[in-house]
């Protein structure tokens, strides 16, 4: 579904019943007796804050029809037309943010642009507006927290050369970007990491993006060589051509070996650890996760934390454990190329709090940790974790690995998300009636007793006669 609230009561019955505390943009608290309260936390934002109730209120990312005639969802800043236009909300006097649309993919070669398909007018399939031109399908589908865009090739498209770039043509608005190569960006809060290009088999390819004046007007060129096309395994996804997203939710770090990082992805639906020999490359994945916990407020006592991941996809060669380790790794959020490394040995160096998976997990199923430590939780701001396979060794045979793919924050389905368990005590308010614990006991009125008492005490006498004589 693509409510993660109405998701999780339908999956949760047994929670279902019990009344909301309270709801925040990451999460619902659930009432138990007393102070105490159940929390569930996703990566992703589950609530929108609607300000003429002046109540938070549960996303639900299927696109609708807006009063302007476009498509968006209630609470999202995102207005898509059906040509695949994407403008983003936010400035005073209806300017928006951000426009582009992705409209032709073509061939790139000496410095020209050869049309292969035009993308026209669309379909909406629930969060997603479909668009189909051939051998080529563009996907923007709208998340919680962004938007992401793929190109999906069914089939390696004809080319006049090995040297040339099959690429995606976005038209831009004049003084979007400045003009030259364009690899992670941020502008007014809003996030555009670089892209990948990955095919059926998981070989995975940074994306070459570019912003250029053509006729007076700025366009903007994602795309891979023919080249690399022409070995990958059909279909090949462009995921994303912009993403675009407020903060960094989660992902994974990449590197070509144990001790230095070459890549990293946090606009995915996946996080990826683990280790995999592709085409006889090498390739090591370090996952990150983030939690807002900060709405569990001042004072909250944690009793019991638990994290819950879905997994999509396993390499299993060798048997392997995935562990889950304790790591603050804020300092390096939001992941760029400048951050990851410092992310990366900080991950490697922190020790390992609990068992999370195994190479016995298949994919298709949920994975719960045991019981976490209580004290590492944020309750007044994010909480982080890293994950960390024990078989980053490399040396599989061709095309082999031993890794998971865990379903992100950005995954499309809402119950796959990651999602952290927290069962705690609520903080006491700072103002108001305070609510006495259940478990007290009741109050008894003892009287002091005042009255004076007159108390015998035996004696011991004894007469003593003395004769004298004389």
């Amino acid at each position: 579904m693509a409510d993660w609230v109405s998701s999780f009561m339908e999956q949760q019955p047994q929670l279902a019943r019990l009344p909301v505390a309270q709801r925040a943009r990451y999460g619902l608290h659930l009432r138990r007796a007393g102070r105490g309260r159940l929390a569930r936390l996703s990566g992703a934002p589950v609530h929108y804050f609607d300000a003429a109730s002046r109540s938070w209120q549960e996303i639900d990312t299927r696109l609708q029809a807006r009063p302007d005639g476009g498509l968006g969802a209630p609470g999202l800043p995102f207005h898509l037309s059906l040509d695949g236009g994407v403008a983003v909300e936010g400035r005073a006097g209806g300017e928006p943010l951000h426009r582009h649309k992705a409209w032709r993919v073509g061939a790139w070669a000496g410095g020209r642009f050869a049309e292969l398909a035009r993308l026209g007018s669309g379909a909406v399939e629930g969060e997603r507006l479909v668009r189909t031109a051939g051998a080529f399908q563009h996907v923007i589908t709208l998340l919680p927290g962004g938007l992401r865009e793929e190109l999906v090739i069914a089939e390696l498209p004809p080319a006049s050369g090995q040297e040339d770039l099959l690429v995606v043509e976005s038209l831009l608005p004049r003084g979007g970007f400045a003009e030259g190569w364009l690899h992670e960006a941020g502008r007014e809060g809003l996030h555009f990491p670089a892209g990948w290009a990955q095919d059926a088999s998981g070989r995975r390819l940074p994306l070459m993006r570019w912003v250029q004046a053509v006729e007076g007007a700025q366009r903007l060129y994602s795309g891979v060589p023919f080249a690399w096309l022409a070995e990958a395994d059909f279909p090949v996804v462009l995921d994303p051509d912009i993403d675009i997203t407020g903060h960094t939710a989660d992902g994974w770090i990449q590197g070509s070996n144990a001790a230095t990082s070459d890549a990293q992805n946090a606009a995915g639906i996946d996080i990826t650890v683990g280790g995999r020999n592709i085409s006889g490359a090498p390739h090591v994945w370090r996952g990150y996760l983030k939690f807002d916990t900060s709405s569990l407020g001042i004072g909250a006592e944690v009793e019991q934390a638990n994290l819950k991941l879905y997994i999509f996809s396993l390499q299993n060669h060798v048997g392997w454990t995935m562990y889950l380790r304790q790591y603050n790794w804020s300092a390096n959020d939001p992941f760029s190329s400048a951050t990851r490394e410092a992310a990366w040995d900080g991950l490697f160096a922190a020790g390992n709090t609990a068992v999370i998976a195994s190479s016995a997990n298949q994919a298709g199923t949920f994975v719960t940790s045991p019981d976490l430590p209580t004290g590492w939780v944020d309750v007044q701001g994010n909480t982080y974790y890293g994950l960390w396979c024990s078989q980053e060794a490399y040396a599989y045979p061709n095309n082999q690995g031993g890794l998971h793919q865990y379903a992100s924050a950005n995954h499309g389905t809402a119950a796959w998300r990651p999602l952290l368990m927290l069962e705690y005590m609520a903080g006491y308010p700072r103002s108001g009636p305070l609510s006495l614990r259940a478990r007290l006991l009741p109050p008894r009125l003892r009287l002091a007793d005042t009255r004076q008492k007159l108390r015998a005490r035996a004696r011991r006498t004894a007469l003593h006669a003395r004769v004298s004589r004389g």
